[in-house]
């Protein structure tokens, strides 16, 4: 799968250092795939830490590991715990996405091996990719390495299989995932209710309560590379326009509180909103 145009030029972090290495050992990106939050990257959801490079096994005798000594790390089987091979991974195009020509992990890849790692700094990487599951058609459940010495073919095996190694609430969100990618109209029912993911009901059940930071916030209205939370920006806006006596250069009265009245709130008493599942004020969906 070619993400983006061969003609587009990518400059990711790690780029020039990567392209440097590549002719220091007469490499070539075909010889390579990148690995690791690259695919979280590539998709707009973090920027990378650094860039990991795993190499075609027939060519590493001509590399010098220690010369990836900078942003760029060279890695040997890193998906080995998931029954992947690097040269699987490099061979076969299920396995990566193709940006400029160099071949990116793809992100069901990344989840596997991060969910089966299990360590406190995957959290958050998890926590975006299972979002970013809900909310594209790029995400194919297949890929997902949910057992690791066998591979059921069917759907009900392999959602048995999930519910053994994974549990109730990743096998649901697996199922749902199916669902919307085949009913569109299930993905904006979903998209509309007041939750924000499938553990979000029972907390409210028993009485839980989750909160976001502003920052937070902010990061989740982002939908891949696209920001998609225009309604909390015009609440933005026309608080400025506010302060400043100045006019938003919208009608104002389509905002569900009338801005003299939240300028004029104490901060502290501001009552919390009830966000969809996507994140959005639910009470200015319309």
């Amino acid at each position: 799968m070619t993400v983006s145009p061969e003609s587009d030029e990518w400059n990711f972090m790690g780029r020039e250092e990567l392209e440097q290495l590549l002719r220091e050992f007469d490499l070539t990106k075909d010889d390579i795939c990148l690995v690791g939050s690259i695919s979280l990257s590539a998709r707009g959801l973090r920027e990378h830490d650094d860039l990991d490079v795993c190499i075609r096994s027939e060519k590493r005798q001509l590399v010098d590991p220690d010369s990836f000594d900078g942003f760029v790390a060279y890695v040997e089987e890193r998906y080995e715990n998931i029954d992947l091979s690097d040269d699987e991974l490099i061979d076969d195009a299920s396995y990566h996405d193709v940006i400029n020509g160099f071949k990116i992990v793809r992100p069901e890849i990344s989840f596997s091996y991060k969910k089966l790692r299990d360590l406190p700094k995957d959290e958050r990487d998890v926590e975006l990719l299972e979002n970013y599951s809900q909310s594209t058609d790029d995400w194919n459940w297949d890929l997902y390495r949910a057992d690791y010495s066998q591979r059921p073919n069917s759907l009900v095996s392999r959602g048995l299989q999930s519910l053994r190694t994974d549990g109730l609430l990743v096998t649901a969100d697996k199922v749902m995932g199916l669902l919307m990618r085949k009913y569109p109209g299930i993905r904006r029912t979903i998209a509309r209710l007041p939750v924000y993911d499938l553990r979000t009901p029972y907390h409210t059940i028993v009485g839980h309560t989750r909160t976001l930071t502003p920052a937070q916030l902010l990061n989740r209205l982002y939908a891949g590379d696209q920001f998609v939370g225009f309604d909390v920006v015009a609440y933005w806006v026309a608080l400025n326009a506010y302060e400043n006596g100045e006019s938003p250069g919208f009608d104002e009265q389509k905002l569900e509180v009338d801005i003299e009245t939240l300028a004029e709130m104490d901060i502290e008493h501001i009552e919390p909103l009830t966000l969809s599942q996507r994140h959005r004020v639910l009470d200015l969906l319309t």
